[in-house]
């Protein structure tokens, strides 16, 4: 029989979301949007943002990032200068229909969307990264171990045979028949 796959390993970095809809805090059961989940979301606990601040239960560890500044972000003036030349030209050819299919036989197709020249680095992340205290870690490891034996015993209780319907006790008996032996 080959082995079964394991489980994907949980690691201790959780990130900081917001949910849509409010669920008891982890902690303190209050009502809570702060939701702390790993990256695959394969475990997840709401979470009070108090509770984010206090240094027995959670360590931050990156900062959320700030957002990217609109200049950076934006074509430069240089390609916005390109841009504008080339729809002024086509402007003042749009008259002629000669020079458009002259100029669409001169020149190849071009691309009508500018690419970039330098490649686009990945954006940063932008959820802050927390790491549990290891009381708090051993507790959601404990938990993740209940689930996934749950889920075996599910796997394995349905290849057992199944209880009888008969009650347990109740055996047949052959009963007596009028003549005082045999079965009626």
């Amino acid at each position: 029989m080959p082995p079964k796959p394991e489980a994907p390993k949980v690691t201790n970095r959780y990130y900081q979301r917001t949910a849509g809809t409010a669920r008891p805090c982890f902690i303190c059961f209050r009502e809570s949007t702060t939701v702390l989940s790993t990256f695959n979301t394969t475990d997840f606990l709401y979470v009070c943002p108090g509770h984010l601040l206090d240094r027995g239960f959670a360590t931050l560890l990156t900062p959320p990032s700030a957002p990217p500044s609109p200049a950076s972000s934006g074509p430069s003036k240089e390609e916005i200068a390109k841009v504008i030349a080339d729809y002024e030209r086509k402007k003042s050819k749009g008259k002629d229909k000669d020079e458009d299919k002259k100029d669409k036989k001169e020149e190849p197709a071009s691309a009508p969307f500018l690419t970039p020249s330098v490649p686009a680095a990945p954006p940063p992340p932008s959820h802050p990264v927390y790491e549990l205290h290891r009381d708090y870690w051993a507790l959601r490891q404990s938990e993740m171990k209940k689930r996934d034996n749950l889920v075996k015993a599910k796997a394995v209780s349905k290849d057992l045979p199944r209880v009888p319907a008969s009650a347990f006790g109740a055996i047949v008996r052959p009963r007596p028949g009028p003549d005082g032996g045999g079965i009626v």
